[in-house]
């Protein structure tokens, strides 16, 4: 394919790509449930034909175009660390306790990487600045769809039975909250050019700011608040960074001090939540039990989370994860899978850092600054709450993992010059 081919076939890519990541995001946030039907509270694993259909069809998609745009072998050699990682999941099929489960949901895990690395390796120009726009306006819509959702229909469609604060267009607030944590963080940082863009920009993050709000989540709330003050600490940078930073440590220090026991109790006090986080102290005193028992390789991708495992451990509810990214991968695929992840993050990282240059693009570095805000606080906080790492129906991975891409490709650029 010559030069001019090529150039040609860009926008059409780039539409069938933005296209297959839209479908995935609605997809984690929404389910792709009808505005006119209610919030079913159910412990059936509902949609997992949809689940299937969705990743399969865009990873197949994806490869094709890949191989016909003669940009297959370079992907992967470009993105090699996410690869590892996923060929260590489908690996852990080997030893897995349920081979059937770990096969469906280690090629699910593929899919979601292939779509991904198709849909950063169509974007020219300023891979990270256009990923990272695009996300944070798919989070403003959603949060302002589903306050309007919250005003002109009935309360059985925007909230759940079993959960109060407002789930909007998705099925339950903890699923709405982080989209619109992670709108917070990138909005506040991104910069605006037009009038246009500025509107859309401050209006988007009043509409994220107010629809976390409502969703009652803490975990997110704070998600939103560490990610802010991440992402304004990179863009401030040199004295006014050491000041920010300053404050930030002192904020820390008066924690140490108080004890993050009575803060926490405090913060959950505040939101009328419980303080054991809904059980989730008990049930990770259960986890870590059975990470103990295969420390090294773990039970085997998906595996350990049966249908109706967590009602068996805890009683009272039905949990189908740890409620922890970190456990739960060493609960999947042990030391050596975690090790195996941690490649990839700490060469975002690496990227990020190279990325932060003064001689680069302020736009990029803006948006550099959005996904460091991101990307640590669902380190930092989020994996600690919930699971979400190697997770493709999780709208956090899809984020995580479409900016970590986005980075590695921006610094493939800006090294070619």
């Amino acid at each position: 394919m010559n030069q001019a081919q090529h150039q040609d076939q860009t926008p059409r890519m780039q539409a069938i790509a933005f296209l297959l990541v839209l479908l995935w995001l609605v997809y984690c946030l929404n389910g792709f449930r009808p505005p006119t039907q209610a919030i079913d509270l159910s412990d059936t694993d509902a949609g997992s034909a949809l689940r299937q259909a969705l990743f399969g069809g865009s990873a197949l998609v994806s490869g094709i175009l890949l191989w016909m745009n003669r940009t297959l072998w370079s992907s992967i050699k470009a993105h090699w660390a996410w690869i590892l990682f996923g060929l260590w999941v489908v690996l852990s099929v080997l030893y897995s306790h349920q081979t059937g489960t770990t096969i469906k949901r280690s090629v699910l895990l593929c899919c979601g990487l292939i779509t991904a690395i198709f849909a950063v390796s169509t974007l020219n120009g300023r891979p990270l600045t256009r990923t990272v726009w695009a996300i944070a306006s798919i989070c403003a819509a959603v949060s302002l769809m589903s306050l309007i959702w919250m005003v002109l229909l009935p309360p059985n469609i925007t909230t759940n039975p079993g959960r109060s604060g407002l789930a909007g267009i998705s099925n339950h607030p903890n699923t709405l909250a982080p989209a619109c944590a992670v709108g917070c963080i990138l909005l506040c940082v991104l910069r605006a050019e037009t009038r246009l863009a500025i509107l859309w920009k401050w209006g988007g993050f009043v509409s994220c700011f107010v629809a976390l709000l409502l969703t009652g989540s803490v975990t997110s709330i704070l998600l939103g608040l560490v990610g802010i003050s991440i992402a304004i600490l990179f863009v401030l940078g040199g004295y006014a960074g050491g000041i920010a930073g300053a404050f930030l440590l002192a904020a820390i220090v008066v924690v140490t001090i108080i004890g993050p026991e009575a803060i926490a109790e405090m913060l959950f006090k505040s939101v009328d939540r419980d303080p054991s986080m809904s059980g989730r102290d008990q049930l990770w005193a259960i986890i870590w039990e059975q990470v103990q028992i295969h420390p090294i390789f773990g039970h085997g991708w998906g595996a350990y989370w049966t249908e109706g495992k967590g009602r068996e451990l805890v009683q009272t509810w039905n949990p189908r994860q740890s409620h922890n990214a970190y456990l739960d991968i060493m609960l999947d695929i042990g030391t050596i899978g975690f090790l195996f992840l941690l490649i990839p993050v700490l060469q975002m990282l690496k990227g990020a850092v190279e990325l932060r240059n003064p001689s680069i693009n302020k736009n990029t570095r803006r948006a550099v600054a959005g996904c460091l805000g991101v990307m640590i606080s669902l380190l930092l906080v989020y994996g600690l709450q919930q699971s979400f790492l190697g997770k493709p129906d999780s709208f956090t991975f899809a984020v995580f993992l479409c900016m970590a891409l986005a980075i590695h490709n921006e610094v493939i650029r800006e090294r070619a010059g």
